[in-house]
């Protein structure tokens, strides 16, 4: 047991560096997603602080957690082997990561390449990342009780109108009562939508 406590500590000390550089970069890699605003901040940043926690959570579970289960449960014998699908991916880049570092500047010109294109297609990309969803109208809903008819319907919406059209924002309204704007939407006919169209 001693010497199983050795190794997962010796280990784990091993790793802290590569590792707490890679999550540093993880980390420096979403934090711009923290600084959107309106409807992009609302919709990802609960995503990116909820991969945060996560990644730092793992990685205090990796150095703590986990190397003491190791030593605690991995009895008998032990031997070091490489898993099938890591072997044969290690013997198919292996020639290839030689070949780079004999010949670096191939490598080094296709990188520059890439980069060059990723600024000439970034030049081309829109600023905005998200569309603005400012439509300029409004929809109103207004539902009766269920024994209005379609008559009385028409006859509730004049007010309304009529309301709306005395607002010096609006320039035209108008109202269908049992017809949806969309095919698929089934409306009754006690239920009505005023649209209405605003200045710019």
């Amino acid at each position: 047991l001693q010497e199983r406590l050795e190794v997962a500590l010796s280990s784990t000390r091993e790793i802290v560096r590569p590792t707490v550089y890679g999550q540093i970069v993880i980390f420096l890699v979403f934090l711009p997603c923290l600084t959107f605003q309106g409807v992009e901040g609302k919709m990802f940043s609960p995503m990116v602080i909820t991969l945060m926690l996560a990644l730092a959570s793992a990685f205090v579970l990796s150095l703590t957690f986990v190397p003491a289960m190791t030593a605690l449960l991995i009895r008998g014998h032990i031997s070091e082997k490489e898993v099938p699908a890591v072997a044969k991916t290690k013997d198919a880049y292996a020639p290839w990561l030689h070949r780079a570092v004999a010949q670096p500047w191939p490598c080094i010109g296709a990188a520059v390449g890439v980069f060059a294109l990723a600024m000439v297609a970034f030049a081309f990309v829109g600023r905005e990342f998200m569309p603005t969803l400012d439509e300029q109208n409004l929809n109103l809903s207004s539902v009766r009780i269920p024994s209005t008819s379609i008559d009385k319907s028409v006859e509730l919406d004049l007010p309304i109108e009529r309301a709306i059209m005395a607002l010096p924002e609006v320039v035209t309204v108008y109202s269908t009562a049992g017809t949806a704007s969309l095919a698929a939407d089934p409306m009754p006919p006690i239920a009505a939508d005023n649209y209405v169209f605003l200045k710019p």
